[in-house]
């Protein structure tokens, strides 16, 4: 069974990441560290155990009036059955029954064609693609769904 607790920036640390989103996730960058302070601290989310041991963390902050944008980070030893996909649902489901957000909004690589299903499945649409030219130059896609 897994166990949803409140996040905290250090718990990304301990995700098994696969290699190419490990990018996303270093603390001792001081961007990425100020991304996940300001997540911890200014929205709401949660860290996923099983077992004891963090398989992923996600949530929600205000990215404008508004539009609150999700984030998540899991493991890639996390088999996304049905029991994660029901959790992950029932945070997603938590979420938007406890903030006031008119649109919700989130990014997904292009390559990750697992997280992209999955964000279909939770109600998102497709809205555009684009390169992300500042931080990692990949090609990401936004998705929305609406309260």
């Amino acid at each position: 069974m897994i166990q949803l607790v409140p996040f905290r920036k250090e718990h990304i640390a301990f995700i098994n990441m696969r290699d190419e989103e490990k990018c996303h996730a270093n603390l001792k960058d001081p961007n990425l560290n100020f991304c996940f302070t300001y997540y911890q601290y200014k929205g709401i989310g949660f860290t996923g155990l099983y077992n004891g041991k963090v398989i992923g963390c996600a949530g929600v902050f205000e990215s404008s009036p508004g539009i609150g944008e999700f984030w998540m980070a899991t493991a890639k030893d996390i088999n996304i059955k049905y029991s994660a996909l029901k959790t992950i649902k029932q945070m997603f489901d938590i979420i938007i029954k406890n903030t006031n957000f008119e649109k919700y909004r989130l990014y997904v690589e292009e390559n990750f064609e697992e997280s992209i299903k999955m964000v279909k499945w939770l109600g998102f649409k497709e809205v555009r693609r684009f390169k992300e030219e500042y931080f990692n130059k990949f090609i990401y896609i936004e998705f929305e769904r609406y309260k």
